[in-house]
């Protein structure tokens, strides 16, 4: 493709004369959807970083308050189907609306719940309020898939063709921005139980702030652009469109279903996102059962995201320029599937803080780096569906799986050793809340991260739909052969009568 004045992109090989046009607000869109993404992650993290001081502050067990942070999945489960069926009703905008709106709510909620002009140092108000923050949580549930299905549905329909794979990754950083901020700056702050009330305030404010400058940003602006900005985006609205009246909503869902390369990169990059919530949640009970202070373990909570932000655009600028797009990815499922085995090994050990902190860093670039790619390949293999619903079935089996695991830490966890229990850091002198060994639940996450490198490095393929598309000609006998190529119903399902 040549470059045109003022971001005007021409198409040699597409239709001819046929101008395709990347407009200005295109970082717009991007940055309100990065910084409600970021809100929304605070608030669905920030209890996980504080477990031992939120169960004080509430007269809870910890296992009441991973609920706190396990709610956010359960009810942003099923709305993995319904976010697909909102954006294709009502369009990009109409999503991240109902998102925003929800997001508010839930930090509003929460915000108020623990306010002390409201709970004060009563502890029987503090009991209490744990319900409406459970509340506060679910509406943040709600509306975290809706955020996290939208890197591609962002990047495909105002990006051009050279800038996808960038602008991808710069938002799907968005979930680890968010987490690093709640994980990994949470327990600066909150370090006594009544805290708690401060983390309430402090994480509404830029909650507030997001939600204002994305209402701003969709009053002005639509789903999509005047103008497509690629030759694939400019099939998708014609093919996609097509075959969404053809096929219809539920249908698409069983083309998604039995199209085999795409139920691979579900399974093997679904579940990584999995291993990562899983880990993330239990990060800080895993720690301080072995001596770690919560700062610590809230520093390595932002290493293991926070270098996930370079790992991304790092993948992202590889891929965009080598074009070498499945490679890349097994290569860094490869190294994060190592790197990740040697972190549930070492966190069962005491005075380990530079190696922790050093694999968790390595994992932040190797493992948070592979989602871009791995939402990369989920367009190229479901091309010319829409890309926001082979996004949201990543996110879906991730949060499957987290829920699976994360409950089976109760039930494996056994009484520490008189010498741990001596330097365990869960509770303090006067709270009733103590550390556990929890060897056994990290030896599952061991099988867990190895059994899903070995399946993407043995069975993941790149089908190159919307590349081939890219590269397609504009004769009339191409563009006939191209819409039955990146049909959806040619994708596996059984084909419409």
């Amino acid at each position: 493709m040549t470059l045109k004045a003022a971001g005007t992109f021409e198409s040699g090989e597409g239709k001819a004369g046929r101008h395709y046009e990347a407009y200005p607000a295109r970082w717009l869109i991007l940055l309100a959807v990065y910084f409600l993404t970021i809100a929304n992650q605070i608030l669905a993290i920030s209890f996980a970083a504080i477990n031992s001081k939120a169960a004080s502050y509430f007269g809870r067990d910890p296992g009441q308050i991973d609920l706190l942070s396990t709610i956010t999945y359960a009810f942003g489960m099923p709305m993995c189907f319904i976010s697909p069926y909102v954006i294709k009703k009502a369009g990009l905008r109409g999503d991240v609306l109902v998102a925003c709106t929800l997001t508010l709510f839930g930090g509003l909620i929460r915000f108020l719940a623990t306010a002390n002009f409201i709970v004060g140092s009563d502890k029987d108000a503090q009991y209490a309020s744990y319900w409406a923050c459970l509340v506060a949580q679910m509406l943040t549930g709600l509306a975290n898939p809706m955020l996290v299905s939208l890197p591609t549905a962002v990047s495909q329909p105002w990006f051009p063709e050279s800038q996808v794979e960038m602008a991808t990754g710069i938002l799907a950083t968005g979930i680890s921005v968010g987490i690093v901020l709640g994980f990994g700056i949470t327990p600066l702050f909150v370090t006594a139980a009544i805290d708690v009330q401060r983390m309430g305030w402090i994480w509404f404010i830029p909650t507030a702030f997001a939600c204002a400058f994305t209402y701003a940003v969709f009053f002005f602006h639509g789903s999509r652009p005047p103008s497509p900005p690629s030759r694939s985006a400019d099939l998708k609205e014609d093919n996609g469109a097509d075959a969404a009246k053809e096929i219809g909503y539920w249908r698409s869902l069983k083309c998604l279903m039995t199209n085999g390369p795409y139920v691979i990169i579900v399974l093997t990059i679904g579940g990584a996102v999995g291993f990562f919530n899983a880990m993330l949640t239990m990060l800080q009970q895993f720690m301080c059962s072995r001596g770690y202070t919560n700062e610590f373990s809230g520093l390595c909570g932002s290493l293991f995201v926070g270098t996930g932000v370079i790992g991304a655009i790092m993948s992202s600028y590889i891929v965009a320029k080598t074009g070498k797009l499945l490679a890349t990815t097994k290569i860094m499922v490869a190294f994060a599937a190592f790197v990740g085995i040697a972190i549930t090994l070492v966190l069962r050990l005491p005075d380990e803080d530079i190696l922790i902190a050093t694999l968790c860093a390595a994992f932040g670039v190797l493992g948070f780096g592979l989602y871009p790619l791995g939402l990369e390949l989920a367009v190229e293999a479901i091309f010319p569906l829409d890309e926001s619903a082979g996004t949201i079935f990543i996110f879906l089996f991730g949060q499957i799986s987290a829920l699976l695991v994360i409950p089976l830490k109760g039930p494996l966890a056994q009484n520490l050793t008189e010498e741990d229990a001596n330097i365990q850091t869960c509770s303090s002198p006067g709270e009733e809340v103590g550390g556990q060994d929890h060897t056994r639940i990290l030896l599952v996450l061991t099988g867990m991260i190895g059994a899903i490198a070995v399946t993407f490095i043995s069975f993941a393929k790149n089908k190159e739909r919307r590349k081939r598309a890219n590269a397609s000609t504009s004769s009339s006998s191409s563009e006939s052969r191209q819409n039955k190529e990146y049909g959806s119903v040619e994708m596996s399902a059984p084909k419409v009568k």
